[in-house]
């Protein structure tokens, strides 16, 4: 009796046997599989899904007079009945801040960066003995008037912004 196995004859097999079998290479892991994108794959974002309807009939004058009032609030229409019917704000609530304000962010960003190197400026300035030389002396109160300065027009904007 042999280990070998015994050869197949032609009249078994339709076509000649390969001599070597490739298989596919599992030393690496599989790729994940590509995200899915859109809202219909998955769990909504949200706890509280938005999924049943409130509709209701007025005049043209009253629908302009809530539209205004979610304007001036600056949100949209059904972000302001949730806060006026329900009493907060919902979870997906988008503000639409007024042109002004997003421009006074925008200012306050720029002040921020302007800041930041105030302080580099600051700290190089503190790395130096300042123990007699007038023009460093003269320096370094300007750089705190400087620092004082951008504190007010930063505190402005905040106050402006109602922060």
């Amino acid at each position: 009796m042999t280990d070998d196995p015994e050869p197949l004859g032609e009249e078994t097999r339709a076509g000649a046997l390969p001599a070597v079998i490739l298989l596919p290479d599992q030393s690496q892991p599989p790729p994940p599989p590509a995200k899915k994108r859109g809202r219909h794959f998955g769990p909504r974002p949200v706890e509280d899904p938005r999924s049943a309807w409130l509709t209701t009939r007025c005049t043209p004058a009253f629908r302009a007079t809530v539209l205004a009032a979610a304007a001036q609030a600056g949100m949209s229409l059904a972000d302001f009945v949730h806060t006026r019917l329900g009493g907060k704000p919902s979870s997906r609530a988008r503000r639409d801040p007024a042109a002004d304000t997003v421009m006074l962010a925008k200012v306050l960003a720029q002040m921020g960066k302007a800041g930041s190197n105030l302080n580099q400026i600051a700290h190089r300035m503190n790395e130096y003995d300042f123990e007699g030389i007038p023009e460093l002396l003269a320096m370094r109160a300007e750089h705190q008037a400087a620092l004082a300065e951008h504190r007010d027009v930063c505190s402005a904007i905040l106050k402006a912004l109602g922060v």
